[in-house]
Order: structure tokens, then C-alpha cells, then sequence
């Protein structure tokens, strides 16, 4: 039976302490904000009725982003910019709901996030510079994962840096870097930071990153 329920896409920012918030906490917390905006939002049918929520290409934990993506749906047509404005009062600390759209883009159109790091203190990580240009520079970067079917495999992902760029801002390294992500292929920001640590033998323990988009083949917004 066809359901009068209005698809409704919002793009949200993720930082400082909500960095720290699992996937599970997130959804909960979520959902929380949800009853206390008063939004009518749509449950699943059965027997056990949730609401329903879905995250096309969740964080990792301890992550910053400008640019995650939720899908939810509501019974009633309210205004997207009433809906973000309930949100924002109801979320708490380090949440916020940037932009409210109907979904345009399928979840399966996802092939890239950018992200942006931050390596603190040039002074104290001399040669930092360096090290990146030659890692990133590498005609192999083999990294190993875990897969169900074949358990630990060594795969190749210099080919999953679709692009990067190094510089410097206000006494720190920085890299932006592209990689593949999404259903095809999806190589988390992590496995490349790991590789490099391991490649150098080196620790960062003020390392930030943010995740600063998520784009379609053609670099479009995912929206």
C-alpha cells in the first residue's frame, strides 16, 4: 500500500565533542531531537515500528564533518526551512543541520569524499611535508584489509587518491585529499593514515580531520 510520507534529505555538520559519538549514540541522539522538535516523522511499518533513518556513508568515530547526509521522512508538508529550524533547536552541541532538500541524488551515485587534515605544528613535525609528497607520490600504496569472503587481503589504493593537494596555514601542514567512496569502492580516510604512520613509523596524536564533502562521479554534491 503506497504511503503519503514526503522524502526529506538534510546535510549536517559533526564537530568538536559529537566528533565522539558512535554511529549507534548518533541515531539515538537522532531521534531524541526528533520527538523534542515535534517533527511528524515517518515510522516503518510491522511490528516492531522505528523511525526511519538512513546515513548513505556514515563516519567513523572520532571524526570531524561539514558534510554529512541523513535521510529521514515526515508525514505532514512542512517547510524545509521550518523543519531545519526545529532540528537546530532541538540538537544538541556540536550538531547541525546545514541544509534541508527533497533527495535528488540515489545513494548509489556516491564515488568520492574529500577530506581535510590537519598535521599541528610544522615546527615540532619537520620534514612532514616531505614525507607526504613522497607517500602520496608512490606508484603502489598497498594497504591491507578485511574482507568476509577472503579475510586479510593486501589491496592497492594509490588508484582511490583521485586527488590531493599539500599547504601550509597558520603554523600548520595541511593535505586535502579525494578519495574513492561509496558502494563500488570506499576507502575510509583512515586506511590511507594508517598506511602513512606505518610507512614512516611515525605517530600524530593531534592529528585532526574533517570530512568536507561527499560528491557524485561527475563531482557534483551528493544532495
Amino acid at each position: 500500500m503506497e504511503d503519503n510520507r514526503i522524502h526529506v534529505r538534510a546535510i549536517f555538520s559533526k564537530k568538536g565533542r559529537a566528533k565522539f559519538i558512535s554511529h549507534l549514540d548518533l541515531l539515538r541522539c537522532i531521534q531524541r531531537s526528533m520527538k523534542r522538535a515535534k517533527l511528524p516523522v515517518w515510522y516503518t511499518q510491522g511490528f516492531n515500528p522505528r523511525v526511519y533513518l538512513m546515513f548513505p556513508l556514515a563516519l567513523s568515530l572520532g571524526l570531524s564533518s561539514s558534510y554529512e547526509v541523513m535521510d529521514f521522512s515526515v508525514t505532514e508538508n512542512i517547510p524545509f526551512e521550518e523543519i531545519k529550524e526545529r532540528f537546530n533547536n532541538a540538537l544538541p552541541e556540536g550538531l547541525r543541520i546545514e541544509k534541508i532538500t527533497a533527495p535528488i541524488k540515489k545513494h548509489t551515485e556516491i564515488a568520492y569524499a574529500e577530506y581535510v587534515l590537519t598535521f599541528p605544528d610544522v615546527s615540532e613535525n619537520s620534514g612532514i611535508k616531505e614525507k607526504l609528497y613522497e607517500f602520496l607520490s608512490l606508484p603502489i600504496i598497498n594497504v591491507e584489509k578485511f574482507s568476509k569472503k577472503k579475510g586479510n587481503i593486501t589491496t592497492d589504493i594509490k588508484n582511490d587518491i583521485a586527488d590531493y593537494r599539500i599547504f601550509e596555514s597558520d603554523g600548520n601542514v595541511n593535505l586535502y585529499i579525494k578519495l574513492s567512496a561509496g558502494t563500488e569502492r570506499n576507502i575510509g580516510i583512515n586506511t590511507v593514515t594508517d598506511a602513512f604512520k606505518k610507512a614512516y613509523g611515525i605517530e600524530f596524536f593531534d592529528l585532526s580531520i574533517e570530512r568536507t564533502k561527499i560528491l557524485c562521479e561527475n563531482n557534483e554534491d551528493f544532495i
